[in-house]
C-alpha cells in the first residue's frame, strides 16, 4: 500500500481570535494616536499618571489579568481628579506641566495604584479566611 503524500495538504488555518485581537490592537493604537494629537495636555497627564497600570499590564501574565484590572481602576481613580481640573481650567501645556510638577498629584495617583496592589494582594487570603469560618 502506498503512503499518503502529506506535503500537498493545506496549511493549518489561523485561529479566528487572532484577527480580532489584531484589529483591537490597531484600533486602540489609532484611538491613542488621535487622543495624543487632539488632546496633548490630557494625554501627557494621563500617561504620566497611569505608569503603574502600564507596568502592571506588562508584568501580569495571568489569564484574567486581574492585577492589572484592580490596579488600573484605582490608578485611574487617582488620576481622574487632575484630568478633571485640567479640563475645567485652561487645558493647555502649562496647566499639564503644573499638575505633573506637583508632588501631591504624584502621591495621589501612585498612592491609589498602591492601594490597588494592596487590595489585589490581600483580598484572596481575606476571602479564604472568611470562607473557612
Amino acid at each position: 500500500m502506498a503512503a499518503k503524500d502529506t506535503s500537498a495538504q493545506k496549511p493549518a488555518a489561523r485561529p479566528r481570535g487572532r484577527h480580532r485581537r489584531l484589529l483591537k490592537a490597531y484600533l486602540s493604537l489609532l484611538a491613542c494616536g488621535a487622543i495624543v494629537v487632539t488632546a496633548l495636555p490630557t494625554a501627557i497627564v494621563a500617561i504620566v499618571g497611569m505608569v503603574p497600570t502600564l507596568v502592571t499590564f506588562i508584568i501580569d501574565l495571568t489569564p484574567g489579568r486581574y492585577a492589572c484590572r484592580c490596579v488600573g481602576v484605582l490608578n485611574f481613580a487617582g488620576v481622574f481628579p487632575f484630568l478633571r481640573a485640567l479640563w475645567t481650567g485652561t487645558n493647555d501645556m502649562a496647566a499639564a506641566v503644573k499638575i505633573i510638577a506637583d508632588p501631591n498629584s504624584w502621591l495621589i495617583a501612585y498612592g491609589a495604584a498602591a492601594f490597588g496592589w494592596a487590595l489585589f494582594l490581600s483580598l484572596p487570603s481575606l476571602i479564604a479566611a472568611f470562607s473557612m469560618l
